[in-house]
């Protein structure tokens, strides 16, 4: 039976190799407020030592369960106040929006752990907390409107969405918003990552008409 779960979502990250589970980090999911859809992840984790390893402790006894070797997965959980963490769903894949994270605050990405996998080689990752902060940012809006235009290319800016038609037009499946971009930012500090997120997100040049719903 599925049960309604609540609490901080968070995701962890790891491979395994030959039976054993390395961690690679843990990334915190955050939504827009009083919204169900996200809007940025944050690396790493606010979440305490003790919560960490909880988690860890969970995806050794899940591999070692299912069977899972030789590859990358990510468990996502509902983290509550109080009481154990509640596994939402396990993805035997690489996150991908998260690798730029990764890359930008250990210098390796986790698409290179992925290939040494792939290889039959040891990646040798070293789980650490590292220094400073990274966020993965999704830019939405939560009303149909038809896009004039769209920003130019810039470095690690992805455009989700196409001039000349209506965004309800262009096949995104989250009910209640419409992803625009994504793109991730760095700091010293998470609230220094974020605030050059929030920044960014008000500089891009989206051209959006509001428009009625379709019938």
């Amino acid at each position: 039976m599925e049960e309604l779960l609540s609490g901080d979502e968070a995701t962890l990250e790891a491979y395994v190799l030959r039976g054993r589970l390395t961690t690679i980090g843990i990334t915190d999911s955050v939504k827009y407020a009083g919204t169900n859809s996200f809007e940025r992840f944050e690396y790493p984790s606010q979440l305490s030592e003790g919560r960490q390893a909880d988690l860890i402790d969970t995806a050794e006894r899940l591999v070692a369960e299912l069977g899972f070797d030789d590859g990358i997965l990510n468990i996502e959980f509902f983290v509550p106040e109080r009481g154990p963490a509640k596994i939402i769903e396990i993805n035997p894949r690489i996150a991908a929006q998260y690798a730029p994270l990764i890359k930008a605050l250990h210098g390796r990405s986790t698409y290179e752990i992925l290939f040494e996998l792939a290889c039959g080689e040891d990646p040798r990752w070293r789980p650490q907390q590292p220094e400073g902060a990274a966020i993965s940012y999704c830019l939405r809006t939560f009303r149909d409107a038809f896009v004039e235009r769209v920003p130019e290319p810039q470095h690690g800016l992805e455009i989700l969405v196409e001039p000349g038609l209506r965004l309800s037009e262009q096949g995104q499946n989250d009910p209640d918003s419409y992803r625009l971009a994504i793109f991730y930012e760095t700091g010293e500090t998470k609230e220094e990552a974020l605030l050059r997120c929030r920044e960014r997100a008000r500089s891009l040049g989206f051209g959006l008409v509001p428009c009625c719903p379709l019938a």
